[in-house]
């Protein structure tokens, strides 16, 4: 199309420059050939009628050269704009290598350089997006996987012990989170129950919850308490991360069904709440000392044991879950949490879970998550017979 406008172009400018010429030159001989006429007489009259063949020959003479002549200047100036349309086409088509190489007027000859650095700028801007772009679908794909591990280190469901009602419940802030719960089955009705939530959120927690988790569940079986285990694992995150400035807090309870009590140990986290059938059974489990581990060397930790009674409940939670803000910047907190708590009552955990999760989710209103949120659940039941599949 380009080339087409050039050549209507350089036959319109041609026919222009060709008229003016011939009007020009017909107009000056036709006042000689008057003025001759006028001072011969008949004879110049003659001579005038004899020159007009010589005068529309060489008419038509000067308006062919005249349309040669303004058709080559006509296309010397429209054949660089053609030129420089088809580059930018081609460009467009996607031949980025391809570059505008003109010899022409100072001005034509900017547009070709502004057009071949434009060029260049462009094709470097191309390259950096790309790279940036399989960059970050590595990354991505790398995401995906971890947050495959880390999925497969939580358990599927809650082994099956008698007299214990179980369930848990866990929600990454990020593809991957930093907070980890497990159970263990100790033989002989006891169960080992483990929260942890490590500093940050995203990969760099998920790692370190990793490393924790591992820890304990080479240790759990073959340590003789919670607090023994604790210190066993703080000597261990420490000599990793010690110096790194990065820890994790953890809540570790061995339940003892047969006999119906509890021994935990705390390790820096959020104290777990336990509400019994009724308003005056209800406490949270703190305890007095247990700095988060990999804090200090020599952290020390304490055991503590309480009896359980029928239909006690031990509610662990991250503080994701009571710091979870919503589009105002308020904070779900422990009070509407534990209101969910004390209305579900009567209820199975699964369904008391999915209360609480439905009021924490109409609070952020699909905000994204400030932290990981992670909950488990451990009722005592007489005559239960198992416990129930963990909350998806």
């Amino acid at each position: 199309m380009a080339r087409r406008v050039g050549t209507r172009l350089s036959i319109t400018v041609s026919l222009l420059i060709a008229a003016t010429v011939a009007i020009m030159a017909g107009t000056m001989t036709w006042n000689t050939m008057a003025t001759l006429a006028e001072h011969y007489g008949p004879e110049g009259l003659t001579l005038v009628k004899r020159n007009l063949l010589h005068l529309g020959l060489i008419s038509v003479l000067m308006v062919v050269t005249g349309i040669l002549v303004s058709y080559y200047l006509g296309r010397s100036f429209a054949q660089p704009l053609v030129q420089l349309s088809d580059g930018v086409r081609r460009f467009a088509q996607g031949d980025f290598q391809h570059r505008v190489y003109l010899r022409s007027s100072e001005e034509v000859e900017g547009l070709a350089m502004a057009f071949n650095t434009m060029a260049v700028a462009l094709q470097e801007y191309l390259l950096e997006l790309e790279q940036h772009t399989q960059y970050r679908e590595r990354i991505e794909s790398e995401l995906r996987i971890a947050a495959e591990v880390q999925r497969s280190l939580l358990p599927k469901a809650p082994p099956k012990i008698a007299r214990l009602e179980l369930v848990a419940w866990s929600r990454p802030a990020k593809d991957v989170g930093g907070d980890f719960y497990d159970f263990l089955d100790l033989g002989d009705g006891r169960l080992g129950v483990v929260i942890g939530d490590a500093t940050g959120k995203g990969l760099p927690a998920a790692l370190l919850t990793t490393e924790c988790w591992s820890i304990w569940k080479a240790l759990a079986e073959e340590v003789e308490t919670p607090a023994e285990l604790l210190r066993r694992i703080n000597r261990a995150l420490y000599r990793s991360v010690g110096k790194s400035g990065r820890f994790i807090t953890l809540f570790y309870m061995v339940v003892d069904a047969p006999s119906a009590r509890i021994e935990y140990s705390v390790a820096g986290h959020n104290p777990p709440i336990l509400l019994g059938r009724h308003d005056s059974r209800h406490q949270l489990l703190r305890s007095d000392s247990g700095f988060p581990l990999g804090v200090a060397k020599n952290g020390e930790f304490v055991n503590t044991q309480l009896p359980l009674e029928p239909e006690d409940l031990v509610f662990m939670f991250s503080d994701g879950l009571t710091d979870a803000r919503g589009p105002d910047e308020r904070r779900y907190s422990y009070s509407r949490m534990r209101t969910q708590l004390v209305e579900g009552r009567g209820q199975s955990l699964n369904d008391i879970l999915g209360r609480i999760r439905n009021d924490v989710e109409s609070h952020v209103s699909g905000r994204d998550l400030y932290d990981d949120m992670t909950a488990v659940g451990v009722r005592y039941i007489p005559n239960a017979e198992c416990g129930v599949p963990s909350a998806k």
